[in-house]
């Protein structure tokens, strides 16, 4: 049971979403988290839609594969307690999340890259994308009494943080200097 709850590669608080979350408590912590962590799951699973015609490393597609099953299911979660909550509704303006303006930039360059050049920039990128995420979640304890937030949190720290090091193993293996 010694699984790292954060990841070192980015502090806390560092990026435009979590910033965004860190004066909330309480409905408003767990409606505008949730509201953001479904456009920043969405995201990662475009990213990952991309992997299949962009790359031949079988490694990038079975982590593409349990990006999208994973967040998908997640995704279907935080809808469903938002609705049952709070009887709100996911963000339809992805844009209007703080950061993912920046964010779908970086994807239009993704879509242009093929086989080396994309892993480089796939994984550059799903390593920031990813450390954002436990960036949030590591909020959660002390924001909310929920615990189901408090489990998905934990969930998405767990999976982020151990798919964040197999991309920076693969990173060493496949780009030396």
């Amino acid at each position: 049971m010694a699984a790292p709850t954060t990841a070192p590669t980015m502090k806390t608080g560092s990026d435009p979403m979590t910033d965004s979350l860190k004066d909330l408590t309480g409905k408003a912590f767990e409606v505008k988290f949730m509201q953001e962590m479904i456009v920043h799951h969405q995201a990662a699973v475009d990213m990952a839609k991309l992997v299949p015609t962009h790359t031949k490393r079988p490694e990038l597609n079975t982590l593409a594969t349990n990006i999208i099953t994973a967040q998908t299911k997640e995704i279907g979660q935080m809808t469903t307690w938002l609705d049952q909550w709070y009887k709100e509704k996911p963000v339809t303006d992805a844009m209007s999340v703080p950061g993912m303006m920046d964010m779908m930039g970086g994807m239009d360059q993704l879509k242009a890259a093929k086989d080396a050049d994309f892993d480089k920039q796939f994984t550059t990128m799903m390593i920031q994308h990813h450390q954002q995420g436990v960036n949030m979640a590591n909020l959660i304890p002390s924001k909310t009494q929920r615990p189901e937030l408090t489990q998905l949190g934990q969930n998405i720290i767990k999976t982020q943080s151990a798919e964040i090091q197999e991309m920076k193993n693969w990173q060493q293996a496949w780009f030396k200097a």
